[in-house]
């Protein structure tokens, strides 16, 4: 799945959700307890969201 995720046309048109439910046979779910598990970081000012919120709890 990674690569066609890299590569595939629809992936680019549709996002991953496109390639991942054409393939839903193939996919496991896994429970966790970390929400940033499914964090969605597509963009500079994401990244530093999830840092503000991950160090928050060490300073």
């Amino acid at each position: 799945l990674f690569a066609e995720l890299s590569e595939s046309a629809a992936a680019t048109r549709h996002g991953s959700r496109a390639v991942l439910l054409a393939h839903e046979s193939q996919l496991a779910t896994v429970p966790v307890d970390d929400p940033a598990v499914i964090d969605d970081l597509n963009t500079p000012e994401d990244y530093e969201r999830l840092v503000r919120e991950v160090n928050r709890d060490i300073y």
